[in-house]
């Protein structure tokens, strides 16, 4: 009898403390912090500290948005979860670390690559995150977002900008910002820098953001009088691409030359 009790116990502990359940993964996280797997320095530092990215855990799921604004630009990829192991592909997966109630850490997995080649990273739940903001600014009524601090729009407002031009293009660039005011239910945006004196041009800008208002979801934005988001646009015209781009939360036109690398799609199903 105690020999079965024995056996019982040790299968016990195998199944449900050998591996990692579903459920404690699902949600939104958002990365904070990124290092490589063994220690030393990141290959490019700006971009993988900087770069904004909200991993989403569904039903063996993984997506990743690297937009804070909106999540036109998310891939995502179907995974099998493997003890510690989200494996991706045959050759490829996110090894589980450590995860508790409102923390996260994966890294990388990729058959042929070693420890140098690969990267940590650090995740807090997305509540957590904005349950941090809203302590931080519960006193103040006029705040500044950032990308873990904003409101979000159901549509990329470069869509509207790209129809309103109506593919008369010219090369300019600006800087400026937008502030929201959610009680008063409008947008005011001001043009801070140009490159071009073009007045009918910046006023076109400035009037499909200021009629954006309806796209943004301010549910966690309404206890403040206005929300400001700085942002930069390029209206760019060559023989191989024409369209306008934007930015938020930089003033920095030089950003617009950093690359960001390929989806992660062509990285993660080898």
């Amino acid at each position: 009898m105690k020999n079965i009790f024995f056996i019982i116990t040790i299968f016990f502990f195998t199944n449900n403390y050998g591996q990692i359940r579903l459920s404690a993964i699902k949600g939104h996280w958002i990365k904070y912090k990124v290092e490589m797997k063994d220690g030393s320095d990141l290959f490019d530092r700006f971009v993988e500290d900087s770069a904004y990215a909200e991993y989403r855990i569904d039903q063996n799921r993984l997506c990743i948005n690297s937009s804070p604004i909106h999540r036109t630009n998310e891939s995502c990829l179907d995974f099998n979860l493997i003890n510690d192991l989200m494996k991706t592909s045959q050759y490829a997966g996110f090894i589980i670390e450590k995860v508790g109630n409102d923390s996260l850490i994966l890294s990388e997995k990729i058959e042929g690559l070693t420890d140098d080649k690969l990267k940590r990273l650090y995740f807090s739940k997305q509540e957590v995150v904005l349950a941090q903001f809203k302590e931080k600014n519960k006193n103040k009524k006029n705040i500044i977002a950032s990308k873990l601090f904003t409101p979000k729009t159901n549509a990329t407002i470069e869509i509207d900008l790209n129809k309103a031009f109506k593919n008369n293009y010219s090369n300019f660039e600006l800087v400026g910002n937008l502030k929201i005011y959610p009680t008063q239910k409008k947008i005011k945006t001001e043009i801070t820098f140009s490159t071009q004196n073009d007045s009918s041009r910046i006023r076109t800008v400035k009037k499909v953001i200021d009629h954006s208002f309806e796209k943004w979801n301010l549910k966690d934005f309404q206890d403040y009088e206005s929300v400001e988001i700085p942002f930069v646009l390029k209206s760019e015209i060559t023989k191989r691409y024409w369209g306008i781009s934007v930015l938020f939360f930089t003033k920095d036109l030089t950003e617009f030359e950093r690359i960001y690398g390929g989806k992660m799609e062509e990285k993660w199903r080898i």
